[in-house]
């Protein structure tokens, strides 16, 4: 084959490459939307909750901005405090509408009383005994309110896109758990093999590479986007996976043996630090679209409820209540499909501004009991 016809088509499969990824990337990455936000869908909107002053008494990231938000939020604060944990339900409403709200605002404004949360997409409990000793080393805590969702104790570890303030400051549990000994052995191990990257010497390759990430974020519009193209292709491949084997929001998933147990010994540690602050917790089964049927393996279900009254029930400055019934059908909306086939999608999770409203007369009633 002649020189000049090979290096065409050479120039011709390059050309061609370059245009099929930014094809893909345009379909990708059709806007600028955090890929932790990707499953709330567009009929679902993130809110923050506010005080009186409207300052923001709600935070979605330990990240070095909000923590600082919420270190000047606390600093003169001198009464004790009720803390909200909590996951994507806490700060999402849908069909959101002008001057609508989430339960942490409305309860805030009921109780008359300093009133802060912390809540992230899929938390699991592993993460709230991290957050709430955290937030315990800023500011007095009086009462604890948590969601135990069953969904969440499928989830495992300590995500650094939620947590990194807590990462880059080598925050550690103080206390003896060894579910604190974990998370703690965790944070230390990231930090360390930061600190070894910082101290080695960069490879010629390493030096390249970013050198090239740096001209690039400067100079393109595309390369500085590339974590969230990234969020967007992880998204159509869980779709594509969907839509292979059937899976819908109510297909029934079982939990994971080992996660789950992690997540009760947490659980076990957080109302264990609670007593020794003399903190009262109040735990609650978090409202569920009841109207259809249940996207749960009842077995599990009933033994997830078993489990959770038995440990509650150790601990003198805990209670239960089971608040999964109490948003009617009516206030639960429809998301975006997680699949190829379904033009929409129930939504088990996110209820819209009358749910809040509800949910915040229940667990006002609840705190005063």
């Amino acid at each position: 084959m002649a020189p000049n016809k090979s290096n065409n088509i050479l120039l011709l499969q390059l050309l061609s490459g370059v245009i099929l990824a930014y094809i893909g990337f345009i379909y990708l990455n059709p806007d600028a939307d955090s890929f932790e936000n990707l499953a709330l869908g567009t009929q679902t909107s993130s809110y923050q909750a506010k005080d009186l002053d409207g300052t923001v008494i709600h935070f979605l990231h330990l990240d070095s901005t909000e923590t600082n938000l919420f270190d000047e939020a606390v600093k003169e604060i001198l009464d004790s405090a009720v803390l909200i944990l909590g996951n994507s339900q806490t700060h999402s409403i849908n069909q959101m509408e002008r001057d609508d709200c989430n339960y942490v605002e409305l309860l805030s404004k009921k109780l008359g009383l300093p009133v802060y949360a912390f809540s992230f997409p899929n938390a699991n409990l592993q993460e709230h005994l991290l957050t709430f000793n955290y937030v315990l080393t800023e500011l007095k805590v009086k009462k604890l309110i948590l969601p135990v969702f069953m969904d969440d104790l499928r989830e495992d570890g300590i995500r650094d896109a939620f947590f990194s303030e807590i990462y880059n400051r080598q925050f550690q549990i103080q206390a003896n758990q060894a579910i604190c000994k974990q998370i703690n052995s965790s944070l230390g191990a990231q930090k360390f093999n930061e600190f070894q990257k910082e101290i080695g010497l960069p490879t010629a390759q390493e030096r390249s590479e970013a050198f090239l990430n740096s001209y690039l974020d400067q100079h393109t519009s595309i390369w500085p986007k590339r974590e969230t193209m990234r969020g967007n292709l992880f998204n159509w491949l869980y779709m594509l996976r969907n839509t292979a084997f059937g899976i819908r929001p109510g297909t029934a998933r079982h939990m994971i043996a080992e996660t789950y147990q992690k997540n009760f010994a947490a659980l076990n540690a957080i109302l264990d630090i609670a007593k020794k602050n003399k903190i009262e917790v109040f735990i609650y089964i978090p409202p569920i679209r009841s109207d259809v049927n249940l996207p749960y393996d009842m077995n599990e279900y009933s033994k997830f409820q078993r489990d959770l009254g038995f440990l509650v029930n150790k601990f003198p400055n805990a209670v239960l209540k089971n608040f999964s019934g109490i948003v009617p059908g009516k206030y639960w909306g429809y998301k975006e499909p997680t699949n190829f086939i379904d033009e929409r999608e129930i939504d088990y999770m996110h209820f819209q501004f009358a749910g809040h409203q509800i949910l915040a007369d229940s667990l006002f009633q609840f705190l005063n009991y």
